[in-house]
């Protein structure tokens, strides 16, 4: 794909909210942002329907360093004409961030998630695309509470997979089934392969395969991952593919979209994320995009670099969220270094 390149465009230019003063005791001069907008954050979801994004919670400005601000607001924004909708909705899920929301039919699927006083939560609540409902549900054998966790959806079924609890990191795999509405955990083969892990992504390349890539991990150091992992979701067997290629350096909270199948093989675009050195005291975010050609019955794996024709001069960001619309990928927010975007920007793939 040497002749692969990615442009840019922006679509909404946004706000940023400035980062966070070092000093607990510092506070930054108070920052207002548009009413018409959504507040700047990260750690949301968004969804494609009807040609409009929705995005769902997350995490914005606060004044103070040792304060968090959650959100449980939900915004739309039409591809159609660029404008920003705030739907106004009631009895919605408490304010929190590091969510799963997912769309089957006509309804938006929320679980778990953290917020105030790091209160971490396994609720599932629906939201009606129609209407703007949103509706609590109650579920039998539900998983422990946990945040960033990856999700997908096979047929009827939430696959869930890893994610923090309160003690721990999970390499655990619970399915929810939509319209029974209940959970089952499931015991894999090969689990020993899979470090538990949160802020990791997931990809489901067919019906009963998914593909799951980066992660990070922290036991007295931080850890982050570079591998792929694939879950049979018919035999519930994990496996190790065979790895080529411009291999991305370790990351979590990085976008991560299916742009292309034929059936038998699949491109992935991951694009940005973040790392930090527990030696050098160092950290980076990732402004870099790649695409992962997946193919074959054994999944045999080929990263490719995509050289950067950026006109827009996108900042580098991780916790971003992400849909595919018309051959192309629409990233909202994020952040790098404390701050906060609210931009909408289409990156476009040129093959030559």
């Amino acid at each position: 794909m040497a002749n692969t390149h990615l442009t840019t465009t922006i679509l909404h230019s946004g706000e940023v909210a400035l980062p966070q003063q070092r000093s607990k005791k510092a506070t930054r001069p108070q920052q207002t942002f548009s009413a018409d907008l959504p507040p700047p954050r990260q750690g949301h979801a968004a969804i494609l329907f009807d040609e409009k994004i929705y995005i769902f919670g997350g995490r914005t400005y606060s004044k103070n360093r040792n304060e968090k601000t959650f959100l449980n607001d939900v915004w739309s924004f039409s591809l159609v004409t660029n404008t920003w909708t705030n739907i106004q909705t009631i009895d919605s899920p408490e304010p929190r961030h590091n969510i799963s929301c997912l769309l089957f039919d006509n309804t938006a699927i929320l679980f778990g998630g953290q917020g105030y006083e790091d209160k971490i939560y396994n609720d599932v609540w629906y939201f009606d695309m129609i209407n703007h409902t949103w509706t609590k549900i109650t579920t039998n054998d539900t998983p422990s509470p946990r945040h960033s966790c990856s999700t997908v959806i096979s047929g009827s079924n939430m696959i869930v997979i890893g994610g923090r609890t309160s003690t721990s990191y999970s390499r655990e795999v619970y399915v929810f089934d939509i319209p029974v509405q209940t959970w089952s955990k499931i015991l894999c083969k090969g689990e020993e392969l899979v470090h538990p892990r949160d802020y990791h992504k997931m990809t489901l390349l067919d019906k009963d395969h998914v593909l799951v890539f980066g992660g990070y991990f922290y036991d007295g150091k931080e850890h982050y991952f570079n591998d792929i992992l694939i879950l049979d979701l018919s035999t519930w067997s994990w496996s190790l593919p065979q790895v080529t290629g411009d291999i991305p350096a370790p990351r979590n909270r990085q976008l991560q979209e299916k742009i292309s199948t034929d059936g038998i093989s699949h491109e992935i675009f991951v694009h940005g994320g973040n790392c930090y050195d527990s030696d050098t005291r160092k950290g980076e975010f990732f402004g870099d995009a790649y695409i992962l050609k997946v193919a074959g019955s054994d999944f045999k794996c080929e990263w490719n670099k995509i050289t950067m024709k950026d006109d827009a001069n996108t900042p580098n960001r991780g916790h971003h969220a992400s849909v595919v619309w018309n051959s192309s990928v629409v990233m909202f927010g994020g952040e790098c270094k404390r701050s906060r975007f609210n931009d909408v920007r289409r990156f476009v793939i040129h093959k030559q």
